[in-house]
């Protein structure tokens, strides 16, 4: 089973590949792959997105700045993003691992941490939802706006069913334990947000 094989069994036959990742056809390795690929894209999305926003703001300004902007700033800004949006998915997948390891064992489940860390990582190719938001945006802004917000909500279910599942078996918890366990680094993530405005990630 070939990775691209994997990627869309998580979307066609989720259960049957959640299984098949966990219990060998998986590897740590990979799902970093999984991850770093989507991550870029996704990074790469919004920064070029943000440009687009910023560049149409630009033409209600009396003074040009256009040249300066598209020669130095532009590239700056997407390559600061795009570097500052890899770490940040990195660090979501060590912090998010450990606390839900945390919680999945106080839960009274026995699972290796790495095998989750490979669930986790697996579990970003639902990015591919804010990636085809991305893609609308490009052809309407407002619209594609609203459309991006809805997918990116369809996304987050989706990646919490199947860190669900995975989490479950892998632990060896009911599908409750087990949702309790993988919503418990959103809502730390919520709380942070809350607390300290702009830690949300």
């Amino acid at each position: 089973m070939n990775i691209l094989d994997k990627i869309g069994g998580l979307f066609i036959k989720p259960e049957e590949t959640i299984k098949m990742l966990v219990h060998g056809a998986g590897s740590l390795q990979e799902a970093f792959f999984v991850l770093l690929g989507f991550s870029i894209a996704t990074w790469i999305s919004i920064a070029i997105n943000i440009v687009r926003l910023a560049r149409t703001f630009m033409e209600i300004i009396p003074i040009n700045i256009a040249p300066l902007f598209h020669h130095i700033v532009t590239p700056a800004i997407i390559g600061f993003i795009i570097m500052v949006g890899v770490a940040i998915d990195i660090v979501d997948l060590l912090l998010g691992g450990f606390i839900i390891h945390a919680v999945a064992s106080l839960l009274e489940g026995a699972g290796d941490i790495k095998q989750l860390f490979m669930v986790y990582g697996y579990t970003k190719v639902t990015r591919v939802f804010l990636l085809l938001g991305s893609l609308i945006m490009a052809f309407t802004i407002i619209g594609g706006i609203l459309v991006t917000l809805v997918l990116v909500l369809v996304g987050w279910v989706w990646y919490l069913y199947l860190l669900t599942m995975g989490v479950s078996e892998s632990y060896g918890l009911s599908m409750g334990q087990a949702l309790v366990a993988a919503i418990s680094w959103s809502v730390v993530k919520l709380l942070l947000g809350v607390v300290f405005p702009g830690m949300f990630i």
